[in-house]
């Protein structure tokens, strides 16, 4: 194959990538916008769909390559290339000429000729413009893919899902106070409440469970403090019996109500029980072995000591025997310390309650809004009628009355008549009597001379006339003159 040949087939072929290019890019833009919107409808609307994105995005890519076979088919007439080339290298008829006659038949001379002209000339370029739409389209389809894909809507508000936010708040906030299990139960709960909100709204039912919550909330909390404060005082009094000399037998019985108190601790509360070095620990396992020993121990108390780490069946007998009263003592000190280390930690686990009260924001059940900061430390404190609303008074037992009534006052037979006696005197005619009213200094006197003249309640006699001297004041038609 000859420069010539070699020429010409690579002008037909970039003919040809042309033509299949000019006509795939319409197609391909169309293709890949359609692709790109479908995505991002499913991407921002329709989370059902999301598995589809994938095989849409590549579906809208290939859909287009249906018509490049087409026009990729379609062949220039040799004649047609040959004068292109002719055109592009300036041959002035030349590589027309040799292009017509069969390879073995060209003049080598003219051939020669023609070659540096060959040599020099370069295939047309692609038409970059055409590219431009298809490469918008991908961008687009390449924003859409990368999206984040939209969840199911939820079902209540999210003014009102923060209900249960807060529930799992107050779980986690109290989860030192409670057993696994119990945290795990009142978290099903939780998911139980707000699956029913989704699914069928915030009824009153969803209102009552997340109130019932909250108490079972507050009450763990409450059990968990007094089971803590009953094995401090335990610990003390322990302490306190120990402290005599001559009571080495009442300091054993403390230890022992100290046990159990540990038992009811470590059955409510494992977390709270405290952790004590090796040889406390081993002492304090020797005071619980003696109360098992002396059958003071029920078996879901032993059963929470082993969960708490304090196996009372690991000390035995022997060993509950064989503690004297100092050893006693140093168990008391340790205790009572870790103890009230426990007592602050309690303290600080209820951050969560109180949301939409007073001074705390939050959502609450009810009209009205609660404010949003604090703005009177002792506003609920008793006696502080600064803090009531207006209308509202404070009782003698602390409890607070809203003066507003719904309806009209219940009144007894006597208000009734003292109402209808007022309203007697009110219309009654010598209520408007001039005596008891207001009047200028000028008019005083002649009030007073016309309420003090007995006749001037009658009115003034009219003197006779006689029938003769009486006159019409005007004609009648009778005697009107006749004109």
């Amino acid at each position: 194959m000859d420069p010539l040949d070699r020429h010409l087939v690579a002008l037909a072929r970039r003919r040809r990538l042309t033509r299949a290019l000019i006509a795939w890019s319409p197609v391909a833009a169309t293709s890949i916008a359609i692709a790109a919107t479908v995505v991002m409808v499913i991407r921002l609307a329709v989370p059902d769909l999301a598995w589809s994105v994938a095989a849409i995005a590549v579906a809208g890519i290939l859909a287009s390559a249906v018509v490049v076979p087409r026009w990729w088919r379609r062949r220039d007439h040799p004649a047609t290339i040959a004068g292109e080339l002719d055109l592009r290298v300036g041959a002035d008829g030349l590589a027309m000429a040799l292009a017509a006659q069969p390879a073995a038949e060209r003049d080598r001379q003219w051939l020669s000729r023609l070659e540096p002209a060959l040599a020099a000339s370069v295939p047309p370029p692609l038409p970059r413009q055409w590219a431009l739409g298809p490469v918008i389209a991908a961008i687009c389809l390449g924003v859409a893919v990368m999206l984040p894909q939209t969840t199911e809507g939820p079902g209540v508000p999210v003014t009102l899902l923060n209900l249960f936010r807060q529930a799992h708040d107050k779980i986690d906030a109290v989860a030192e106070v409670m057993t696994p299990e119990r945290k795990r139960e009142l978290m099903e709960q939780v998911e139980a409440l707000e699956r029913h909100a989704q699914e069928s709204g915030m009824d009153q039912a969803t209102w009552e469970g997340l109130d019932r919550l909250s108490a079972e909330i507050a009450s763990e909390s409450a059990e968990a403090g007094k089971r803590l404060t009953e094995a401090l005082i335990a610990t003390e009094a322990a302490g306190d019996a120990l402290a005599e000399a001559h009571n080495a037998d009442g300091g054993r019985a403390e230890a022992t109500r100290l046990a159990q108190a540990l038992a009811e601790l470590a059955k409510q509360a494992p977390s709270l029980v405290p952790v004590l070095p090796a040889g406390d620990a081993a002492a304090l396992k020797r005071a619980l072995a003696q109360a098992v020993a002396q059958g003071l121990l029920t078996p879901e108390q032993q059963a929470a000591l082993e969960r708490a780490g304090l196996d009372p069946g690991g000390a035995g007998a022997e060993g509950a025997a064989g503690m004297d009263s100092q050893q006693l003592r140093t168990l008391q000190e340790r205790l009572a310390k870790e103890l009230a280390e426990g007592m602050k930690k309690f303290g600080g686990w209820d951050q969560g309650e109180g949301a939409g009260e007073n001074g705390r924001g939050g959502v609450q059940r009810g009209p009205g809004h609660p404010p949003l900061s604090y703005e009177t430390p002792n506003r609920v404190e008793v006696g502080n009628q600064m803090a009531l609303p207006a209308g509202a008074r404070l009782n003698a037992d602390g409890s607070v009355t809203i003066a507003e009534q719904a309806r009209d006052a219940e009144l007894d037979d006597a208000s009734k008549q003292a109402l209808l006696r007022a309203a007697a005197q009110s219309f009654d005619p010598t209520a408007a009597d001039a005596r008891r009213a207001t009047v200028s200094p000028r008019h005083r006197a002649a009030v007073e001379r016309y309420f003090a003249a007995p006749e001037a309640t009658t009115p003034p006699a009219v003197p006779a006339v006689p029938a003769e001297e009486r006159r019409p004041l005007r004609p009648t038609p009778k005697d009107a003159p006749i004109p």
